[in-house]
């Protein structure tokens, strides 16, 4: 294996091993559970010990479990995406919440995945009149 291709293997490695630590939080598994399913799905303990298509069969376990990876978001636009998430935390509630007011603002023409500064920084001042008002949304409602 070259030097190139040494790198671009862990990096593939290493990002996995990201991706599998978020949804593991995401899914919120216990060090145990995930243990076990780790065993299960790659017969490893470890997700350190794992190759890219074992760590991959892991994330499509996952994602049969319920897990939906998170997109990413353009750098300049992470501050907000944070802020949005803490405001939907704050009010216990989901990020689907924030979607639909996104989607309500723009009618239907963007989602909290493909929103513009603009129209972000709208969804943020409508869930902070949210919040002043003390209106929580039951996370069983949405």
């Amino acid at each position: 294996m070259t030097a190139t291709h040494q790198q671009k293997y862990s990096m593939l490695r290493n990002g996995l091993i990201a991706s599998v630590k978020i949804a593991q939080k995401d899914l919120g598994l216990d060090d145990a559970t995930y243990r076990a399913m780790l065993l299960h799905v790659t017969g490893r303990d470890s997700a350190s010990r794992c190759t890219p298509t074992q760590l991959k069969a892991v994330l499509a376990e996952m994602r049969a479990k319920g897990w939906k990876p998170h997109p990413r978001t353009t750098d300049s636009l992470r501050p907000l995406h944070g802020k949005i998430r803490a405001l939907v935390e704050s009010m216990n509630c989901t990020l689907e919440y924030a979607d639909a007011i996104i989607r309500r603002q723009t009618r239907d023409k963007a989602t909290l995945d493909t929103a513009s500064r603009t129209q972000l920084t709208a969804c943020i001042t409508a869930l902070v009149k949210q919040q002043r008002r003390g209106r929580t949304v039951s996370r069983e409602g949405q």
